[in-house]
């Protein structure tokens, strides 16, 4: 998450990372609130929407990034393999 955070960290992009990084987890499937983040953060209900895409697909990137770069890492398509992995031992 670290990587991820230091990317939005300027403003105004720390306060829609502040206010979306809650859609990022296992949990928050299908719990989105878009318009009550959008009233938060002053943004239109669709501009939250397409943030919030923008933030989980670079979450996706950076996780297999990181994912990739560890000690003893499968490549190539092996790497989604173990984010599954991963994700299953989350749940």
């Amino acid at each position: 998450m670290h990587p991820l955070e230091a990317e939005y960290a300027e403003a105004p992009r720390v306060a829609i990372f502040a206010a979306c990084r809650p859609l990022l987890s296992l949990d928050a499937a299908g719990n989105e609130d878009h318009s009550a983040i959008a009233r938060d953060v002053g943004m239109k209900e669709g501009a939250v929407r397409v943030a919030a895409h923008r933030l989980r697909r670079r979450f996706r990137e950076v996780l297999f990034a990181v994912v990739a770069g560890t000690p003893d890492s499968p490549t190539g398509a092996n790497v989604r393999a173990e984010l599954g992995v991963l994700i299953e031992s989350l749940r």
